[in-house]
């Protein structure tokens, strides 16, 4: 984060800046311009809630310099997080993964209706297998004792 003074910041406003960005645990870099004051906040694993930079007097503008959720991007990480289940299935590769649950699913019918229009497309894809597989799953669960007839 990078927080910008205005050209008539005094000395004391710049301290009072690095001081709050002290107290909240971070370390602060200030940058002199020919202009202006720049402060560079160091050490943010994360978003930093900028209210209270903005308000304080002298603060021109607060830039956020890193992306929010940083740490799930392709900024920290280049790399695909790919999760290999038990079974082989891989999720996050370049296969779709189709997953469903009890709270995904409104009723019996609607699991068994999309059965019945996925049957016969390809049955024996990964992703049929993992249709079969959360159904089964569903039905284990005790959601709909009826639907574990459907399942044999």
């Amino acid at each position: 984060m990078l927080v910008v003074m205005s050209h008539s910041a005094s000395t004391a406003e710049v301290d009072r800046v690095i001081g709050t960005i002290r107290e909240l645990g971070y370390d602060a870099r200030p940058v002199p311009g020919k202009q202006r004051v720049a402060i560079g906040l160091i050490g943010n694993e994360g978003k930093v809630d900028s209210a209270r930079l903005e308000a304080l007097p002298g603060v021109l503008q607060v830039i956020h310099v890193t992306q929010p959720y940083k740490q799930v991007s392709r900024e920290w990480r280049a790399e695909p997080t790919i999760i290999e289940l038990p079974n082989g299935t891989r999720i996050g590769g370049d296969e779709v993964v189709l997953m469903a649950g009890p709270c995904s699913v409104e009723s019996e019918e609607q699991i068994i209706g999309i059965a019945h229009r996925a049957q016969g497309r390809r049955r024996h894809s990964p992703a049929w297998r993992r249709l079969q597989a959360a159904h089964l799953a569903v039905c284990l669960a005790g959601a709909w004792p009826a639907g574990a007839r459907a399942a044999r």
